[in-house]
């Protein structure tokens, strides 16, 4: 129990820390030559944000016991119409203007597909590892044609073009 109060009281510390062990661990995959699955990085981005708000909270609640409740009013105001400021932009943070990821086949072959549909739609297929992770270095690319209705496929990955084309 000891370790649960420990991270209630530093909320914001707790959160840093958080980050930087993530950030760490994108380091470590990509020199490996993978990355993080999408909801990963939603979920992380979601956690910090969350965490450090509450640490932002709680810091004006521990400001306020003291003798300058006056100014700590003021401040958890500020900070109150911050977070709705926040929340209100929330979805677009969190979820990037459009993008997913999926899992799909191609020719037989499982990838994992990264999809951006900011303006017009993209579709960027990696190697499927796991659950979590995919490999970081791009395989296939799929432009739609937006106005024009044309969709492309380009191979990026030499070893996938010989057998995709070794297929036909």
């Amino acid at each position: 129990m000891g370790k649960i109060d420990w991270i209630k009281k530093h909320v914001f510390l707790s959160t840093l820390i958080f980050i930087a062990v993530y950030v760490l661990l994108h380091f470590l995959l990509s020199f490996f030559h993978l990355r993080f699955r999408f909801f990963v990085l939603q979920g992380a981005v979601l956690i910090s944000i969350v965490g450090i708000v509450g640490g932002i909270i709680l810091s004006i609640h521990n400001l306020s016991i003291g003798e300058n409740g006056k100014t700590a009013l003021y401040l958890a105001v500020g900070a109150v119409t911050f977070t709705l400021c926040i929340v209100l932009y929330l979805p677009g943070l969190v979820f990037f203007l459009g993008q997913s990821e999926a899992t799909k086949y191609v020719d037989g072959v499982k990838y994992s597909a990264h999809t951006d549909e900011f303006l017009d739609r993209y579709i960027y297929y990696y190697e499927y590892k796991n659950f979590l992770m995919s490999g970081n270095e791009l395989i296939i690319y799929d432009a739609d044609g937006g106005c024009t209705g044309e969709a492309e496929r380009f191979i990026i990955n030499e070893k996938e073009k010989d057998r995709l084309e070794g297929e036909l």
